[in-house]
């Protein structure tokens, strides 16, 4: 079937064997004509717009909260952090995350391949490999930082200045986020990813990202979309899940936007959706 596209001259992007699926594109083939008269096409969808202007959306709440931070002599200025979810607790019983693999799917990982929080994760070799699929010219660790932080929550290891909750676990980096555009094809990124996680054997998903809407009004996600098997990044998610890892999702930062609904796929039903608390809440 790939082989029957390529020969039409169109250029396939990523492939899905769970949803038996593919993204493609093409630069002078007509897509809707060309791909209607093959007969194995069930059905297509448009996934990404030629929209001139730049994503007005910001996705990620990069706002810093100012208040008083407690410093602890192991965990330095994260003890707070780690303190919340009982993560100090875990590691006094031994619990660090030592033989775990977790696939990080996100935006980036800017400044992740040279930042001494994560020397221990090089010197180790738990940075199993990284792999971008938004597209082959950006390298990673020169993209978008938001994967980086969320890498140090998990990984960062300075004691006395930043221990995470998972410093001994190992990591795939992934980037299927788009940061320049929000389009549908970025859920189909994010399932081409997990489905390369699986082949990894990995045992977690973390993903702190999350979908409803788009550069293009037409592929937003209705409040009734939300049913937790109807996007295909949720579908993508609970076959995931049904595979044997665990999928933790972001639940999103619209609490106090008019959407103020969870993402998709946060709201899968084999998917762990997390939402955030701070020291006083």
């Amino acid at each position: 079937y790939l082989d029957s596209l390529i020969n039409q001259g169109i250029t396939i992007l990523n492939t899905s064997k769970w949803l038996n699926s593919a993204v493609i594109k093409s630069e002078g083939v007509l897509l809707p004509e060309t791909i209607e008269a093959l007969d194995f096409i069930v059905d297509y969808e448009k996934v990404y717009s030629e929209l001139t202007l730049k994503s007005k959306i910001s996705k990620f709440n990069s706002n810093i909260l100012e208040g008083q931070l407690f410093r602890n002599s192991y965990y330095g200025m994260g003890f707070e952090q780690i303190s919340l979810s009982q993560g100090n607790f875990l590691h006094d019983m031994g619990y660090r995350g030592e033989g775990l693999i977790i696939a990080v799917l996100d935006a980036g990982f800017y400044g992740a391949n040279y930042f001494s929080a994560f020397d221990s994760l090089w010197d180790r070799s738990r940075i199993l490999g990284y792999r971008n699929f938004v597209d082959d010219q950006q390298n990673i660790f020169e993209s978008h930082p938001h994967g980086m932080y969320v890498l140090s929550i998990m990984g960062g290891n300075i004691p006395g200045q930043l221990v995470g909750t998972a410093p001994e676990s190992s990591y795939w980096l992934l980037r299927s986020e788009d940061t320049s555009s929000e389009f549908l094809i970025e859920e189909d990124n994010w399932i081409a990813a997990a489905e390369f996680a699986d082949s990894l054997g990995a045992d977690i998903i973390n993903s702190s990202l999350g979908y409803y809407e788009f550069d293009d009004p037409e592929m937003n996600h209705t409040y009734e979309d939300l049913d937790g098997k109807s996007t295909r990044v949720s579908i993508g998610a609970n076959i995931a899940s049904s595979k044997g890892m665990l999928v933790v999702a972001s639940a999103g930062n619209e609490g106090n936007d008019p959407w103020h609904y969870i993402l998709a796929p946060s709201d899968a039903v084999g998917v762990l959706s997390i939402g955030a608390v701070d020291s006083l809440n």
